[in-house]
C-alpha cells in the first residue's frame, strides 16, 4: 500500500517518535499479541540472543526471532553488522541448545514503509540472506490481518490531517523549498 506523501513524510519526520513508540510499545505489542519475552530460563533460543520479539508467523505457522526496526531508513552501515551478530548468535545459541532454526526464522521486522523504500541499508542485509519484512508485510506476518497495515496507515493519515503536526509538516516543507529555490546552483538545479 502507498502512502499519501504526508503521511509517509509524518513517518519518516518523526521516526524519533516512532523509535520511542517502539521501546515502550514492544511490551504492548508482547502482551497484546501474546509474543513471548526473552527470560533468563533456558527452554528457547530468544533467551540472551538480542532479539526482541519472538513469535509465530500467521502465514507460515513457524516461529520467527525478529529485530523490530521502526522505519525503512532507520538503520546505518554498522547496524548490519550488528544485526547480522545477532542472528548469528542466536543460530548458535539455537545449535547449543538442539534447536532447529532455519535460514528463514531470523526476520528485521520494519513497522512502516515498503520493499521499495528500503534503504541499501535493509537491501543489503537481503542480499545476505536474511528476511526483512516492510510495513503490510510485517504486520500480515506477526498478526495474521491484511488490512492491519492499511488501518494502521489510515489511522496516521486522519491524525496527521487534524493535528498541528500537519501545519510543522507544512511550514518545514516550506522552509526546504525556499532554502533550495534560494541556493539552486548547490543544488544543481
Amino acid at each position: 500500500m502507498s502512502m499519501k506523501p504526508s503521511t509517509y513524510l509524518f513517518f519518516h519526520k518523526f521516526d524519533y517518535f516512532f523509535d520511542y513508540f517502539l521501546s515502550s510499545s514492544r511490551n504492548i505489542l508482547r502482551t497484546t499479541l501474546n509474543l513471548k519475552m526473552p527470560s533468563y530460563g533456558l527452554d528457547t533460543p530468544i533467551e540472551h540472543s538480542n532479539m526482541e520479539i519472538e513469535y509465530v508467523d500467521q502465514i507460515d505457522n513457524t516461529r520467527k526471532y525478529c529485530q523490530l526496526k521502526s522505519g525503512p531508513t532507520t538503520i546505518n552501515k554498522d547496524d548490519i553488522k550488528t544485526i547480522e551478530h545477532h542472528f548469528m548468535g542466536l543460530r548458535n545459541l539455537a545449535r547449543t541448545n538442539h534447536l532447529a532454526i532455519t535460514t528463514n526464522d531470523p526476520v528485521v521486522g520494519v513497522l512502516y514503509g515498503s520493499h521499495r523504500d528500503l534503504s541499501t541499508m535493509y537491501k543489503t542485509i537481503q542480499n545476505d540472506g536474511y528476511n526483512v519484512l516492510v510495513g503490510e508485510e510485517f504486520w500480515l506476518h506477526l498478526t495474521g490481518y491484511k488490512d492491519l497495515y492499511k488501518d494502521l496507515v489510515n489511522q496516521a493519515q486522519i491524525t496527521a490531517n487534524n493535528s498541528a503536526m500537519q501545519q510543522s509538516v507544512d511550514k518545514f516543507l516550506c522552509t526546504v523549498k525556499q532554502g533550495i529555490e534560494q541556493s539552486k546552483d548547490f543544488f544543481g538545479i
